[in-house]
């Protein structure tokens, strides 16, 4: 009997104690991520488009490949998606776009006209890169683009003036390098 109870008491030791470091540790993994994400120097997104249920700007720039970004796009474009650094900015030379899963859904619906532009003010933009693409996506891939003499910027943006085939975007992962 005192064994079972020994046995027991350990048990309760081994998850209370597990519990304290849980309660100890998150916030400072917390802490550390947000250090972590710092110094990757993630940005902030946004958009001039309301995104669909589901389906938020932030997905287009957080490293999994298996969500996107989808939004309606009413007549007449541009669509506008913005990144912000934090103050010192970031170099980017390439940047990619990576095309999902979804049949027609995920292809007619990604750009087919856009520029890439960076600014230190918002004020005033540079076209780092424009392009036309002249065949269409194919699901699963992705396609770098070099930008034209790179430099640190705090604020870039993408400004999508044509689709494949649709009236809905959906871009499930732009990366930079």
């Amino acid at each position: 009997m005192w064994h079972r109870y020994a046995v027991l008491s350990r048990s309760a030791s081994v998850v209370i104690s597990l519990a304290a470091i849980q309660i100890l540790l998150i916030p400072l993994l917390a802490k550390r991520a947000g250090t972590v994400a710092e110094q990757l120097s993630i940005p902030l997104v946004t958009t001039n488009l309301h995104s669909n249920s589901g389906s938020p700007i932030t997905n287009i720039n957080d490293e999994a490949l298996n969500d996107s970004w989808e939004a309606p796009v009413p007549a007449g474009l541009p669509v506008e998606i913005n990144f912000r650094y934090a103050e010192g900015g970031r170099l980017i030379s390439a940047y990619a776009f990576y095309v999902g899963h979804a049949g027609k859904d995920s292809t007619d619906r990604m750009p087919k006209r856009w520029r890439f532009e960076a600014s230190h003010d918002v004020q005033n933009w540079i076209t780092l890169d424009q392009q036309t693409v002249v065949y269409p996506w194919e699901e699963g891939e992705t396609r770098e683009f070099r930008v034209n003499h790179p430099d640190r910027y705090e604020y870039y943006r993408l400004v999508i003036e044509g689709l494949w085939n649709s009236s809905i975007i959906r871009i499930n992962e732009i990366t930079f390098k």
